[in-house]
């Protein structure tokens, strides 16, 4: 499997290109606000997102599908795996991210599947390797590519600048919460967002 490897600033680029394109970029140039990604995931891109329990354990939170495949989940009802039949281009969520607590990692984990499907799809088409692939699966750079490409798209740098500066007050934390808030992402995430660019 050939991979290419993406700069952070290649990937800050192909997140402000999709946000660019998406309903006259008044997500990369208006004011700042929260990123539709489910509706980019359905509408965009065509994507089907499906919750299921990935695994028993709940470490897998998410799972990209390339090729027509079956997968197995978790049945809570009968306590035993069971294998599904998974179309292409399928995301899959575990459904405990549905849960209110978990709307930041939910939506993260979300932008982190769609990151996959954007730099990865192509290079498992007429591939040898797994058509789907789980987090735990995935090499370090590809992870690391799907998390950064996520970041950018949910957190754009040019929106976080914007609002960052926006905000009055000195208290850090209470501007990195007012942040997570606005941009529906977890604090820890909006933490690290944010230090990246040195502001904070």
């Amino acid at each position: 499997m050939n991979e290419m490897f993406y700069r952070q600033s290649a990937l800050d680029c192909i997140a402000n290109g999709l946000l660019k394109n998406y309903r006259n970029g008044m997500y990369l140039y208006g004011a700042p606000r929260s990123i539709p990604i489910e509706e980019i995931i359905e509408v965009e891109y065509k994507l089907t997102i499906e919750y299921v329990k990935l695994r028993k354990s709940g470490n897998v939170l998410g799972q990209t599908v390339f090729e027509n495949c079956f997968v197995p989940v978790y049945d809570k009802e009968n306590e035993q795996y069971t294998i599904i039949e998974v179309q292409p281009g399928t995301i899959l969520i575990d459904e405990a991210l549905l849960e209110e607590e978990n709307m930041g990692r939910y939506r993260y984990t979300l932008a982190h599947e769609l990151s996959h499907w954007i730099l990865h799809h192509k290079i498992f088409d007429n591939s040898q390797e797994s058509a789907a692939k789980t987090t735990t699966e995935s090499n370090s750079k590809t992870e690391w590519q799907a998390d950064a490409l996520a970041a950018s798209i949910l957190m754009p740098k040019m929106q976080i600048k914007k609002a960052f500066f926006s905000m009055h007050g000195s208290n850090v934390n209470a501007k990195i919460l007012k942040m997570a808030e606005l941009f529906q992402v977890s604090g820890q995430a909006m933490k690290i967002c944010l230090a990246s660019h040195n502001m904070i």
